[in-house]
C-alpha cells in the first residue's frame, strides 16, 4: 500500500484500487466502486492502522459511533468489501 496525492491527503493506492478517506471515493481498475457508507468507513478504519489488528470492538466503537449492533452487520460489511 502506498500514501499518493498531495501531503496531509488521505489517499492510498492497493492491488489495482486508489482508496481517498478525505473525498470518501474509491476507485478501482474499472473506475468508481460503489460502497455503502459503512462498508467504506470499515475501509479507512482498516487501511489507516495498516500493519496492526483493528479489534471488532474498535470498529464498532469507530464506524458505528458506539451504537450497539450485532457482530453480522460487520460481517456483511466485510463481505460487501470482498465483492468490491
Amino acid at each position: 500500500m502506498t500514501s499518493i496525492g498531495r501531503e496531509g491527503s488521505e489517499s492510498y493506492a492497493f492491488g489495482g484500487f486508489v482508496l481517498d478517506c478525505a473525498d470518501e471515493r474509491l476507485w478501482g481498475p474499472a473506475g468508481a466502486v460503489r460502497i455503502g457508507n459503512k462498508a467504506f468507513r470499515v475501509l479507512c478504519a482498516l487501511i489507516n492502522n495498516v500493519g496492526r489488528l483493528v479489534t471488532k470492538d474498535e470498529l464498532f466503537s469507530t464506524v458505528w459511533d458506539g451504537t450497539a449492533v450485532s457482530e453480522s452487520v460487520l460481517t456483511t460489511v466485510i463481505k460487501e468489501l470482498r465483492r468490491a
